[in-house]
């Protein structure tokens, strides 16, 4: 009856803690405590499973006491934790008695620990955690038989009452912890909802009230959160228009959403707007629902629009390149032939033309070069606009340049007896930082205007000085001027400002290139003018310390080039072999070899043809028309190129095209060099002396 009252006890006290107890470590620790209080064991420590590890997680009686030698934590995997009931227990997850501990073989390591405490038998129940063993309950008594059948299956219904409180602490824990996560993931999508940038709402299919709204919707229909909240959108007058509206419920009826349903709706001031509408069923305080969200079309088709205004702008640049490109080769082509035999005449002036001829040659040369020039801008301002025009920014010396500016546009001074002043001359030597080129063409545009709308005996001041880390080159002229209106349009491409009807050459298009070329250089360009006064010009450009090196010498007139040459110059001697279907062409060139009889010219008047003269003869020097009658240039150049026999041969591009991409296609192909025509005859010829090789004549007797 004592044992009967005893066990009865122990199951309600574990009963009750069940029921009120939520926290692990307590329910470990009571259940020791009653199996100690209840007399159903002397002592009691719960061991629990950690890794490889059993560590003492609670315990009752003596327990401390017998335990203090057993390492904490304890290593499992030590032969003799392998050997002992604690270790067997839960490996093998059932009940272990030892009736007769000190006697018992397997207690053999812990026989004295027993004796001294007295124990005399033990029993180990396994612990379970949502069916799993996690730990084992080990006991002892002080006498012999303690553990009977009915005590290990009061202690077993015992643990495993405390193993459903545990699996229900579980379930409490998972069942808080998914609530919070839902809690979280509604907060997420409120928050995501709320600050979505599309106008989007949450509506009751039971009676299509608006259960929620974000901002943005509020903004699209011109509403408030007071005014829509609880509400239809028909009731207000916006929203969806009625057949748009029976569309989106059809489609929501048959399919459970809508997907990209293009419609109109209304806002509050009656606008039409077109939209595009996605929908997704979903429940909603505890109600079923759908989620919309609508795509304003009308930004769409404005990017749409944008878009299509932009491949068309992109559509007319490059039909406008490719005009250009084929007009600058068409005009390129004939301004070859004329300028290039006006210069032979001028290199043969002196012997075979009177002064008269000379200076009609000369007007030919300066018209051809003018209208050169009017090509080549019209090519730079497209270049610029497109992205391909680059400066080649450097320290450059720029009294030089202004020297050789003044020298090529003071001949128009003449017709006017204008008066040029030079200041610049007095000043010490100025450096900036510019590409040499493009600010020579940039100076002789500015010169070129100060002196072809000036005044009889007027005057042209050039100056130039440093101040705060630039230097300003300042272009004065006491010529016709321009009113604030002329000014207001001064930078209009082709806009001439009504001087076309002044009997005044050119094109409109030199000060908007110039502004362009100064910007790229990273410069500054101002004009000041006043009708009737004149104009005042202000090149800014970034100061820079002089250079190592001085400015590279600059080409003059063809005639004096020709006449400087001293008699004992090196004479260049090979085999040219010019790859050119037009005949007119081939006579210019071979006329401008002529003055070297130990250069040959061989002539090819189409791909086919000149590929086979160039296996066959080995040339010292190839040029190349990049447009044949049977092949592309460059396909022709790819031939030389590939072929062992041909690809060492030094081949130069020759060509009317001078559009950036076709230079840089034919480098890219294997081009040495890219002349574009027309011809300068200095030019050409330093380069032809440059590739061929010189003549090798027999040593003097003098020199023997």
């Amino acid at each position: 009856m004592e044992r009967l009252y005893r066990f009865y006890l122990a199951l309600s006290r574990i009963s009750q803690l069940m029921v009120r107890e939520r926290d692990a470590q307590t329910l470990f620790t009571e259940m020791c405590r009653a199996c100690v209080d209840t007399g159903h064991a002397q002592m009691a420590c719960l061991y629990l499973r950690e890794g490889h590890h059993a560590v003492r997680a609670a315990s009752a009686g003596p327990a401390d006491e017998f335990l203090a030698d057993v390492p904490q934590p304890w290593d499992m995997s030590t032969p003799a934790a392998q050997q002992s009931y604690t270790v067997a227990a839960m490996r093998d997850g059932l009940p272990l008695v030892s009736h007769d501990y000190a006697n018992d073989p397997r207690a053999a390591a812990w026989r004295e620990l027993a004796l001294r405490h007295g124990v005399r038998a033990m029993a180990w129940v396994p612990v379970r955690r949502g069916g799993k063993v996690i730990g084992v309950l080990m006991l002892s008594a002080d006498e012999t038989g303690f553990f009977t059948e009915a005590l290990m299956q009061l202690l077993t219904e015992m643990v495993g009452g405390v193993a459903f409180a545990l699996e229900h602490i579980d379930r409490e824990a998972a069942l808080v912890a998914a609530l919070r996560q839902a809690e979280e993931g509604f907060e997420r999508f409120s928050r995501l909802f709320h600050l979505a940038p599309l106008p989007g709402a949450i509506l009751s299919m039971i009676d299509r009230r608006v259960m929620d709204a974000n901002e943005a919707c509020f903004q699209r229909y011109g509403v408030t959160r007071e005014e829509l909240m609880g509400r239809t959108f028909s009731s207000l007058g916006i929203g969806v228009v009625a057949e748009g509206r029976a569309r989106f419920y059809e489609e929501m009826r048959q399919q459970g959403r809508v997907r990209n349903l293009i419609t109109t709706s209304l806002d509050r001031a009656g606008t039409v707007l077109p939209e595009l509408i996605n929908a997704e069923a979903i429940e909603f305080m505890g109600e079923p629902c759908h989620i919309t969200m609508s795509l304003d079309l009308s930004a769409l088709r404005e990017a749409e629009q944008a878009r299509d205004a932009l491949d068309q702008a992109r559509a007319a640049s490059r039909a406008k390149t490719e005009f250009l490109s084929r007009m600058s080769h068409e005009l390129r082509t004939p301004l070859h032939a004329v300028l290039g035999f006006a210069q032979l005449l001028q290199a043969d002036a002196p012997e075979q033309l009177s002064p008269r001829q000379q200076t009609q040659v000369s007007h030919i040369c300066d018209a051809g070069w003018h209208l050169l020039a009017l090509i080549n801008d019209v090519l730079d301002v497209s270049r610029i606009e497109t992205g391909h025009l680059r400066v080649d920014a450097r320290p450059t010396a720029l009294q030089p340049l202004l020297d050789d500016a003044l020298r090529m546009t003071s001949p128009q001074a003449g017709t006017l007896a204008v008066s040029i002043a030079t200041p610049y001359k007095d000043q010490a030597p100025l450096w900036v930082q510019a590409d040499p080129i493009r600010l020579r063409q940039v100076l002789i545009n500015l010169l070129s205007n100060a002196f072809k709308y000036n005044r009889p005996a007027g005057t042209v001041q050039l100056s130039a000085r440093a101040e705060d880390g630039q230097v300003i080159v300042e272009v004065i002229d006491t010529g016709l001027g321009m009113t604030r209106d002329q000014l207001a349009h001064l930078y209009e491409p082709f806009n001439r400002l009504g001087r076309e009807r002044g009997g005044i050459e050119g094109a409109g298009i030199g000060l908007a290139l110039t502004r362009q070329l100064v910007q790229l250089m990273q410069g500054q360009l101002s004009l000041d003018s006043e009708a009737g006064v004149g104009t005042r010009a202000c090149l800014t450009l970034p100061w820079r310390p002089a250079a190592a090196s001085g400015p590279e010498a600059e080409p003059g007139r063809v005639e004096d080039a020709v006449a400087e040459q001293p008699a004992s110059a090196h004479q260049p001697a090979g085999v040219v072999l010019y790859i050119e279907d037009n005949p007119v062409n081939g006579q210019l060139v071979e006329q401008m070899l002529a003055r070297w009889p130990q250069v040959r010219l061989v002539q090819a008047e189409d791909g086919a043809s000149g590929l086979a003269m160039a296996r066959t003869l080995q040339p010292d020097l190839v040029l190349l028309d990049m447009h044949l009658p049977d092949m592309d240039g460059l396909a022709l150049l790819h031939t030389l190129r590939s072929s062992a026999e041909t690809c060492q041969l030094p081949v130069v591009a020759l060509s009317a095209s001078a559009m950036p991409d076709e230079v840089a296609a034919a480098l890219a192909g294997g081009a040495t060099d890219y002349w574009t025509k027309p011809l300068d005859f200095l030019r050409f010829t330093a380069d032809v002396l440059r590739l061929l090789r010189p003549l090798r004549t027999a040593p003097s007797a003098s020199a023997a």
